[in-house]
């Protein structure tokens, strides 16, 4: 709603204010932070602010029922659709003294919460990681005779994970997401199962079998905690996307 400007005073007592409808067209790109990736939400919002409410009036927010909740946007997903004033303080310098006051902003935003569709990141992923993970505890089982055998798998696993890791798509910027932290711990666990194996072969058989028998315990309780601190990560508030920003 818009004030009425050059207009007689005298025949402004019958008008109050003058709706303006404006069409607006145009193409937005936005970054996503990727700290979750692929498991990450994104809030994307426009601002709008008036820069002198006394002279250009003021802006209302758009109305619920107006709100453009179907759009597409590939590779996502989405999940929720807000509209509102958001009022923020902010700290100006003025006159020649830079005396410090506080003026109080009034944003209209119009914002969307969209989640990645990671439905082809996760089947090019987690089958494949989940495998490598059953051959790394399958080895814990093979006699003290097989141990050569056991390294043999532990080491095609190993460049296995690698190879999967660098065929994964990666977001950019570059930076360590969600997705490098699975693999850092897959390679920390398979690392540590083929130096415990090697080195247990190395002493007799009785040790052998007394290491084999705790990697058989502690390898389903660190995947266990591994995927509780993950499911930690990805609801973790630090990483939730605000509207309020």
């Amino acid at each position: 709603m818009y004030p009425v400007k050059n207009i007689p005073w005298s025949q402004r007592t019958n008008v109050i204010s003058i709706s303006v409808n404006i069409d607006i067209v145009s193409n937005f790109d936005f970054f996503a932070i990727a700290d979750n990736y692929p498991f990450d939400w994104q809030h994307i919002y426009i601002s709008l602010s008036i820069t002198n409410q006394g002279e250009y009036g003021i802006l209302q927010p758009i109305p619920e029922p107006l709100l453009d909740k179907e759009f597409q946007l590939d590779g996502w997903k989405i999940k929720d659709a807000k509209t509102g004033t958001l009022m923020r303080k902010e700290r100006i310098h003025e006159n020649v003294d830079l005396e410090m006051g506080v003026e109080l902003i009034e944003d209209i935003r119009i914002g969307w919460t969209v989640a990645r569709d990671n439905s082809i990141t996760m089947a090019k992923i987690a089958f494949p990681i989940l495998f490598l993970f059953f051959l790394n505890f399958y080895t814990t089982f093979l006699p003290f005779k097989e141990s050569n055998l056991a390294l043999g798998i532990l080491t095609t696993t190993f460049l296995a994970g690698i190879a999967l890791y660098f065929s994964t798509e990666k977001p950019q910027p570059l930076k360590l997401t969600t997705i490098d932290l699975i693999f850092i711990y897959y390679y920390f666990q398979v690392g540590i199962t083929a130096v415990v194996i090697g080195s247990a072969a190395l002493i007799n058989e009785i040790i052998f079998n007394y290491f084999a028998l705790g990697l058989q315990l502690l390898l389903p309780i660190s995947i266990m905690l591994a995927a509780f601190q993950l499911y930690k990560r990805i609801g973790s508030v630090r990483l939730r996307p605000r509207i309020d920003i």
